[in-house]
């Protein structure tokens, strides 16, 4: 993927000023050193790749769409694209039907649940859902829930992936197993694979090594949210930042995030961003939970970094402002260039979690230590859920 592009198009899509794709009708692709337009149709036959994997092919072609800067990309490109969002727009409205049959068996057998990302992501996140690629639903419920909400998952048509005990917990569809897709165009069609991923808990110390005290009162603050006519419960605003930070972040550690997660986060930013009652529930929700403060501002920093979307004032002291010295130079010199390849390339995440381990000689240790994992998953090249 040329870099350069890549620059270009994250620039493209920034959150917190209009698409710099178009200068007016007549520079409707110029940016700085030519823009969208000084690429030729190799370079956008490799971008398509990449804009499928870092999970922005669709919001970049909404945004093009927005401005009339069609032309900014060779048109065979942008048929392709303009063809996907469509067909995932169906996807999208196939899900959710199937999202709210899932929901009504959780409801119906009384069991307490929170979904997670997707549809509760719209609107402060991604401003529609048909914009955002969906490979999965997500629940947390109790622990003590997790036995009635595999009921309540196979009432709706779905069965435990045999062999995946750990969490979270994994149920697929009998009639459409998860395969890889056959196409690009595949990843954006109603009848791709979907799974449900059961959460017990936001944050698994293991085997990251990185212990973070978090509220247990999170299932007792859910409100009802609806997406595109489904009514389901998910988390208070403020615990649903928390997770995304915490998603985020586990996912660096994993050398597998999508950069279009940054810019879910990046939105929030930008949407949120004077809403001072908003940031003091926040800031009380990860007071004293240490590592979280900390986590948070690495994950605001490269969120605000590459998608243009300031980091409020209110919410600065608690977390970007208390970096210390290696992790704010990792955010600088690291995460970004290691984002646009979604963390997969290389290993500089390793130096971001040596940061977090609180026992050097656990993150010295090569058998119990977190090396170990990285060694494994390396090795083996199985890089854990890429959501």
């Amino acid at each position: 993927m040329n870099r350069a592009l890549a620059r270009e198009i994250v620039q493209s899509v920034g959150v917190s000023k209009p698409c710099n794709v178009s200068n007016g009708p007549d520079r409707a692709a110029e940016t700085s050193g030519g823009g969208l337009a000084a690429f030729g149709p190799r370079d956008w036959d490799q971008a398509l790749d990449w804009l499928d994997q870092t999970g922005l092919a669709l919001v970049f072609w909404d945004r093009l769409t927005a401005l009339g800067a069609q032309d900014a990309v060779p048109r065979e490109i942008g048929d392709k694209l303009a063809r996907n969002l469509a067909d995932h727009g169906r996807r999208v409205a196939a899900m959710a039907d199937e999202f709210d049959t899932i929901n009504g068996s959780l409801q119906a057998l009384g069991v307490r649940y929170a979904a997670l990302k997707g549809f509760a992501l719209v609107p402060d996140y991604c401003p529609d859902a048909a914009l955002r690629p969906m490979y999965d639903y997500d629940y947390l419920v109790r622990p003590e829930d997790v036995d009635r909400a595999r009921q309540a998952f196979t009432a709706a048509g779905f069965v435990h992936h045999q062999g995946r005990e750990e969490h979270p917990l994994v149920f697929i569809h009998p009639d459409r197993p998860p395969r890889p897709a056959l196409s690009r165009d595949e990843l954006y069609d109603a009848g791709f694979p979907r799974s449900i991923e059961l959460h017990h808990s936001l944050w698994e110390s293991e085997p990251l090594g990185i212990a973070v005290a978090l509220a247990d009162d999170v299932l007792d603050w859910v409100r009802p949210h609806t997406t595109l006519g489904v009514t389901f419960d998910s988390l208070a605003n403020e615990d649903a930042l928390v997770f995304q930070v915490l998603h985020a972040f586990r996912h660096i550690l994993r050398n597998w995030c999508r950069l279009g997660l940054f810019r879910d986060l990046a939105c929030f930013l930008a949407r949120r961003g004077s809403d001072q009652d908003f940031w003091t529930r926040f800031s009380a929700r990860i007071q004293g939970r240490e590592p979280l403060p900390e986590i948070a501002g690495v994950v605001f920093a490269l969120s605000a970094r590459l998608f243009d979307a300031p980091v409020p004032e209110a919410i600065q002291a608690q977390t970007t402002a208390r970096l210390s010295r290696p992790l704010a130079l990792w955010v600088e010199r690291y995460g970004p260039d290691s984002a646009l390849d979604n963390f997969l390339t290389n290993k500089f995440s390793l130096f971001l979690h040596r940061e977090f381990i609180g026992d050097p000689r656990s993150w010295m240790d090569p058998i119990a230590g977190p090396t170990r994992h990285y060694a494994t998953e390396f090795k083996t090249g199985h890089l854990g859920s890429r959501s």
